[in-house]
């Protein structure tokens, strides 16, 4: 599963076929190929580029959405105010967006995670790393409205 989390990033993206692969995992789930339904569950979404929560109906998509994004800091260290625009598979998680970003231009746009038992976790941003000691953390809004989780669908929008 993790080797296709990455999938993306080494290959273009027609150098495999998603409905293709989807379409014989599907079918070797039916086989009993996996040993538990868990196993089988835990690859889908890495094949169409989703968290395991995020994926409601196994869709390979390849339609993308352009997102503004912008990371600002006006309180505390080396201040920055930064934007760009970036497209991404309709549908992906704010951390495609992150990463779409920080390719395009990562001086202005690097983040760090840390794997939780609930996914990945920003960390830093532009080395501005969030502190329990001094209560700093990283807000994520679209538009005005603050995100709820980090497995926010991107449709058209802000961040």
């Amino acid at each position: 599963m993790q080797a296709l989390s990455v999938t993306s990033e080494f290959q273009s993206a027609n150098a495999w076929n998603c409905s293709k692969t989807l379409n014989e995992v599907l079918q070797k789930i039916i086989e009993g190929a996996f040993s538990t339904p868990a196993a089988a569950s835990q690859i889908l979404p890495s094949l169409v580029g989703k968290t395991y929560l995020d994926v409601r109906s196994p869709i390979c998509n390849s339609e993308t959405v352009t997102v503004q994004y912008r990371v600002i800091n006006n309180l505390i260290g080396s201040y920055f105010n930064n934007s760009i625009i970036v497209k991404v598979p309709k549908g992906s998680v704010l951390l495609a967006v992150l990463k779409a970003a920080q390719q395009l231009n990562a001086n202005e746009f690097s983040f760090e995670t840390e794997e939780t038992s609930w996914g990945p976790m920003v960390t830093s941003i532009n080395g501005l790393r969030g502190s329990t000691d001094e209560k700093t953390y990283w807000q994520f809004l679209s538009g005005k409205t603050s995100l709820k989780q980090g497995t926010f669908s991107w449709e058209e929008g802000k961040c």
